[in-house]
């Protein structure tokens, strides 16, 4: 007679179809079908012969596709094979080998396992010949066939152990290849890898990767996907002080920035969509992710399952068919494997954002240097609700570097933070569906009305996320306006503290910055009201589940059937919540890649003008499309390696003609010709965070003689030998630590030291002294620094356009007049004579020269709230204990009373999680 028992114990197996694995014929014998066709299928052979059919059928493909390419350091060291472990493989090998003929000879097993174990015992040997793409082709296939042959035999002579009946005994040389077997595939899983070099096919930048490998590309498969043992030595290094830069893991090859930059680039070039482009860019990695992270749910739900097999047992023992420490054994290997799929998939996802965060950085930054500086902002002309009101003074306008900034850190970020969309597109649902189903073979209806409840919150969920990707959308521009607003006073703080103007520009900053905050809160609220509806949904779900089941189907609760739906219940609301929360990520994912598709769109390349003499005919200029200021029929014959002086009154379109010569602006008709390569000083300085070297030289080979004539024609040695460091001081962000004028010298030296035929040049000499100007004058223009370059100068002094070889005048956009002056000597002015050497810099504090910014690293402790957090989850479950054992101790049980208690653990557990979440976010 079958106990009642039994129909619920295969809960999560209704996948296997309607005949049930545990079924009544298994129960009368002792025996379980499905273990039985195993058995004999793994002992027929014809698994046996696949496997080496697959086998040779990869290894052909493998030397067909074979491409013999020159790799970088072919010979290296760590791409030989690690005798001491080889010899240790082969060993084990040869062993299993003779276990298998033996057993074979016994009749114990199959033959063809034998017959495997020899095919790997061959391909083992002929690594030994000393070809690195052979090697690695052989090693894949042993590691192939011996794990398929351990599985084979695992499944003809462990799998009947299970079962209840008295356990099928295995003989001594059947047992031994077993062993043999299992120690060669752990051997394969710890054995460090053998480096394989990047071949030359890979088109790796100049300079991108390094000769040696790193520590992750040598590690074990063990140490690479479960233990993660490659970083112990930097945790180890973490624990006794603090890590640097220096003391990270050397970067693997596939990982170089260049090596991303030149990937994302190909991608883009073939698709225009950001999301597209990144699909293409890390379609393995997503993969692999998928993969993961459902098995990861798949393997939670082994627990349960478990669980509910053992207290089922320890109800009837006599009606069991499977011995009891298979579901003990469940219970462990479950959660364990389930935590290395999640980490994998963490680990997967980690380097796919960071990868991802690389490669559209730097593409964002060549796109911008390859592009005409737009001032318009695209963001809001492109926007569905470019007509509404700002609901500020602030807030609606923004700049180039303030849109640009906040697209490398906010919206960057924005995709970085999105990797768990695969966990909500892949994961949630395979983990929702097995739950599901597992409470259907359960309970029967009542889990579909409760899954009914679950699935209403679903609607009320999207609706909450589309007020929240509205409403952050308004928060993007918000935070457009601010970014703006202190970059623009940042780059002017000088003027702002001159004029005193603080106040006021704090006053506009705080003013964005309330607006943003405005609308920053509305999507914290709309955050909590998606949470409680995630929470409280799945809790009236599970309510109502145990009151159908008590009340309508006058079932009791059993421990089994009770423990088992909270799991499977919370696993559903867990997996709900996971989708809500991550949900925010997604979104604003979605509306960052849409505004980094609208940047890309915006943006119009440098214009390429012909090569040849620097020559404008006819041609006529905006700074863009929507510009009033326009220079008109612009026709000048610079003089070829002389100096050209441009002057005019403040407004007059200067500043406007150098960036035409550059390329920076829309030309409307008309023709320009100019050599390829240019050097530009603008008026205000840029300068890096880097020394004042490396400033200078811009990646330019060092030269001693040249350099040293730069650095004394920018009057820079009495300076630098001021400093502690020299011209090894770093310069700070944007030069921060120099004064105006020694950030313009700087500048143009690196114009000067470049070996750009053409120099443009823009008002150097504002921000100098009369004296400095007069000596900067006669040692730059004065001498032969100058000679066969094309020099283009802006500047107001009339002494300097009196000495060029060419005097343009501009006024209100147009060419008002051209002056001649060929084979003019130069001559310094006077003033420079009477310059003293300490008159020429106004020295700054040197302690403040070398400016680097220690970098802010968080600490502490966890928030206590936490805590309180984690002990108000233990009521509802303590409550369904004392339920379940009222039934043990009474005959009626009242269920009013019990329900009542338990939903209002359940609202307490609800309403505390809500008061949490907004505390945190606030």
């Amino acid at each position: 007679m079958i106990p009642d028992i039994l129909p619920d114990r295969s809960f999560v197996l209704a996948a296997t179809g309607p005949q049930s694995l545990l079924s009544s014929s298994s129960i009368n014998d002792g025996q379980l079908p499905w273990v039985t066709e195993i058995s004999l299928l793994a002992e027929a052979g014809h698994l046996q012969i696949l496997i080496v059919l697959v086998s040779l059928l990869w290894t052909s493909y493998r030397l067909l596709n074979r491409q013999y390419t020159k790799r970088i350091r072919h010979h290296h060291s760590a791409s030989a094979i690690r005798w001491r472990w080889e010899a240790c493989a082969l060993t084990i090998r040869a062993t299993t080998f003779v276990f298998l003929v033996l057993a074979a000879a016994e009749g114990q097993t199959n033959a063809l396992n034998a017959v495997c174990a020899a095919y790997a015992l061959i391909f083992a040997l002929s690594r030994l010949i000393n070809d690195m793409e052979w090697r690695h082709i052989a090693l894949h296939q042993t590691n192939f066939v011996l794990t398929a042959t351990l599985i084979l035999v695992a499944a003809s002579a462990i799998l009947p152990c299970i079962e209840a009946r008295e356990p099928a005994t295995i003989a001594f040389p059947l047992k031994g290849a077993v062993i043999s077997l299992a120690l060669s595939v752990f051997i394969s899983l710890i054995t460090p890898r053998e480096w394989v070099p990047p071949s030359l096919k890979h088109a790796l930048p100049k300079g991108a990767v390094e000769t040696d490998p790193a520590p992750e590309e040598v590690c074990s498969w063990a140490d690479y996907f479960l233990t993660y043992d490659w970083l112990t030595p930097l945790i180890w290094t973490g624990a006794r002080r603090p890590v640097t830069i220096d003391d990270l893991p050397k970067l693997a090859w596939y990982d170089d920035p260049l090596l991303l930059l030149s990937k994302i680039k190909a991608a883009r070039a073939k698709s225009k969509n950001t999301l597209w482009t990144v699909l293409r860019l890390l379609k393995k990695e997503a993969l692999i992710m998928a993969s993961c992270i459902a098995t990861a749910y798949l393997l939670e739900l082994v627990a349960p399952f478990a669980l509910y097999q053992l207290l089922s047992y320890l109800a009837d023992p006599k009606g069991s068919v499977i011995r009891p420490w298979v579901w003990l054994l469940l219970m462990f290997c479950g959660p364990l494997s389930r935590s290395v799929c999640f980490q994998q998939y963490v680990f997967t996802s980690t380097r796919l954002i960071v990868r991802v965060k690389s490669s559209m950085t730097q593409e964002l930054y060549h796109r911008a240097i390859a592009s005409k500086d737009v001032e318009d902002d695209v963001f809001a002309i492109s926007s569905k609700d470019k007509k509404a009101k700002p609901e500020g003074k602030t807030g609606q306008t923004s700049s180039s570097t303030g849109r640009l900034a906040n697209l490398m850190a906010a919206d960057v970020d924005a995709v970085f933070m999105s990797r768990d969309i695969i966990m909500i597109m892949i994961g949630v649902p395979t983990g929702t569906c097995a739950s599901i189903i597992g409470l259907y073979k359960m309970l029967g209806w009542p889990s579909l009305v409760g899954a009914t409840v679950l699935l209403l919150a679903s609607p009320l969920s999207i609706f909450i996320a589309q007020l929240m990707a509205k409403t952050t959308r308004i928060v993007r521009r918000a935070q457009d306006s601010r970014i703006s607003l202190v970059s623009e006073y940042l780059s002017s703080i000088r003027a702002v503290k001159y004029f005193a103007w603080e106040d006021a520009a704090i006053n506009r900053i705080l003013e964005a910055r309330e607006n943003e905050q405005q609308h920053m809160w509305r999507v914290s609220l709309l955050y909590v009201g998606l949470g409680q509806v995630t929470q409280l949904i799945p809790q009236a779900a599970l309510l109502l589940i145990f009151s159908l089941h008590v009340a309508v189907m006058k079932q009791p609760l059993t421990a089994a059937t009770a423990f088992t739906t909270v799991y499977l219940v919370k696993n559903i609301r867990k997996n709900i919540t996971q989708a809500g929360s991550l949900s925010r990520n997604v979104t604003a994912a979605m509306i960052a890649l849409n505004r980094l598709d609208k940047y890309f769109e915006s943006t119009v390349p440098v214009e390429q003008y012909p090569e040849g003499p620097l020559a404008m005919n006819q041609a006529t200029f905006r700074r863009n499309k929507l510009a009033t200021f326009v220079l008109r029929d612009i026709s000048v014959d610079f003089v070829e390696a002389g100096l050209n002086v441009v002057s005019g009154q403040s407004g007059s379109g200067k500043t406007t003609l150098l960036l035409a010569i550059l390329g920076e602006t829309d030309r409307q008709h008309g023709t320009v010709t100019r050599p390829k390569d240019v050097a530009f000083a603008s008026q205000t300085a840029w300068l890096q965070n880097e020394t004042i070297q490396d400033n200078i030289l811009f990646n330019s080979a060092f030269e001693q003689v040249r350099y040293d004539r730069v650095i004394d024609a920018c009057c820079l040695s009495f300076d630098l030998s001021q400093m502690d460091k020299g011209d090894k001081t770093v310069v700070g962000e944007n030069g921060a630590s120099l004064s105006g004028g020694q950030k313009a010298r700087v500048a143009l030296a690196r114009a000067l030291y470049s070996k750009a035929p053409l120099l443009l040049l823009d008002d150097i000499f504002s921000a100098l002294d009369a004296k400095t100007s007069a000596l900067l004058w006669e040692r730059c223009f004065c001498s032969d620094m100058l000679d066969g370059r094309t020099t283009v100068l802006v500047a107001q002094q009339p002494w300097v356009a009196a000495q060029s070889d060419l005097s343009i005048t501009l006024d209100k956009g147009e060419v008002v007049s051209t002056e001649q002056n060929l084979g003019i000597v130069r001559q310094p002015v006077v003033a420079s004579q009477e310059v003293a050497w300490g008159a020429i810099w106004t020295a700054d504090d040197p302690a403040g020269k070398n400016l680097v910014a220690q970098e802010m690293k968080a600490s502490g402790k966890s928030a206590r709230l936490m805590f309180f957090k984690y002990m108000t989850l233990a009521g509802s479950s303590l409550w369904l204990s004392v339920w379940v054992e009222a039934y043990s101790k009474q005959e009626a049980v009242d269920i009013t009373f019990y329900l009542g208690i338990y939903a209002a653990f359940t609202l307490a557990e609800t309403i505390s999680y809500a008061l949490t979440v907004l505390y945190l976010r606030m």
